[in-house]
């Protein structure tokens, strides 16, 4: 094997053109949702790298839920990290920035800002569901779908100071709207009732609703787009989110029933609702399957996955 051509000691912040070969990489990915079935899709979509233990890699990949992040930034190995929070909050993780030496942005606005903490800012590479490991989401993307599913609006919500309109704007829907399974959660992650129900227990919790309303902090493309298409449901989405036509081409959205409203417009948000209900029950079963296998095929973790490292191999 060709020896890592002076990866090795490479500074934070720094990377020469020339420095990443492309066969034969021993990559660690340490990325929420990893797992075995997942490092052989992997390794069937990129043949010429070897997935290794995080010893052995000469290039990692995390993002901010990794293990061991300590030990990760101290690891002797090209640090790629895929940032998601930077659109706004990045405080707890300005470390990672100024440790790593690639950052891959997960939205496509607030991002400039990175600049500051590292010069190598390379594509996006946009969030996708973390809730189900890979496997286990397969398995359970692949159940019979033929079960009654409730036409009330689903969506809970974490009450963030710096989602202040986003929870305005969706306490004003759930006014509006008594057909509605919405929420805002004013307590943190670790205690609230929903992350303690199973990965499969979340994905019925998903699949028992046709509709689920996405609503961003800013502009950028929400996770729950991802986590509603995977569970089926048909997301309305504000029409001011940063590139989503590139992201879900437009011909895609409408094949899919996926409608969109006004930003921060209650009202405009219901009858997006209305029009996806229609959908829903437009495309069926059929339907289902197709949004479902949709996300499978196009926007998995793997495919993100697959997108990063063609992406820091052509460096």
């Amino acid at each position: 094997m060709k020896p890592a051509r002076g990866w090795r000691g490479c500074a934070p912040g720094q990377v020469r053109s020339g420095q990443v070969r492309s066969e034969g990489i021993r990559v660690c990915v340490k990325v929420k949702g990893f797992d075995a079935r997942a490092e052989n899709q992997l390794a069937q979509l990129l043949p010429s790298t070897i997935i290794a233990p995080l010893p052995e890699a000469e290039l990692i990949v995390f993002d901010p839920y990794a293990p061991d992040l300590d030990g990760l930034l101290s690891a002797d190995a090209l640090r790629v990290f895929w940032a998601h929070d930077h659109h706004h909050s990045f405080a707890h993780y300005v470390m990672f920035l100024l440790k790593t030496n690639i950052i891959l942005p997960a939205h496509f606005c607030r991002r400039d800002h990175l600049f500051a903490f590292n010069a190598n800012i390379g594509n996006t590479v946009p969030a996708t569901t973390n809730q189900w490991p890979v496997e286990e989401l397969e398995h359970l993307a692949r159940q019979d779908e033929s079960g009654p599913r409730s036409d009330d609006l689903y969506g809970g919500f974490g009450a963030y100071d710096v989602g202040l309109q986003r929870s305005i704007f969706v306490g004003a829907v759930m006014e509006r709207l008594p057909q509605h399974a919405l929420s805002i959660r004013r307590i943190q992650n670790c205690d609230d009732p929903y992350f303690s129900l199973s990965s499969a227990q979340r994905y019925a919790d998903w699949r028992h609703h046709k509709v689920s309303l996405c609503a961003a902090i800013g502009q950028d493309i929400p996770i729950r787009l991802f986590d509603a298409l995977a569970s089926g449901q048909i997301p309305i989405v504000p029409n001011s989110l940063t590139n989503l036509d590139w992201v879900i081409s437009p011909q895609d959205q409408k094949k899919l029933g996926i409608e969109t409203y006004d930003a921060d417009d209650p009202d405009s948000a219901i009858a997006a609702w209305r029009r996806a209900l229609g959908n829903f029950d437009r495309l069926s079963v059929s339907g289902i399957k197709d949004r479902i296998f949709y996300f499978l095929d196009n926007h998995s973790l793997v495919k993100r996955l697959e997108i990063m490292l063609r992406t820091v191999l052509r460096i």
